[in-house]
């Protein structure tokens, strides 16, 4: 009985992480706080999950915010400029 409820949260969840991304992408590519391929990896994880939020392709949902993340921290943990 609940799962529209969990389609629904999790389509709206996923589009809220790839705004997320895409804002931080810009956000890199404007402020130089961390390398540009940083902001590439985040943009194309953003447009990943947007396309398949919407061919209901939830398969490579998850392995592209995986990488965003593991980017993410390697960014961080290599420091910024």
């Amino acid at each position: 009985m609940s799962q529209p409820g969990y389609a629904a949260l999790g389509a709206g969840g996923l589009l809220a992480a790839a705004v997320a991304m895409a804002t931080m992408s810009w956000l890199i590519v404007r402020t130089a706080v961390f390398s540009r391929w940083l902001a590439w990896v985040g943009a194309a994880a953003a447009v990943i999950i947007v396309v398949a939020n919407a061919a209901l392709a939830g398969v490579v949902v998850i392995p592209a915010m995986l990488v965003w993340a593991l980017a993410t921290s390697v960014a961080m943990w290599r420091g910024a400029r």
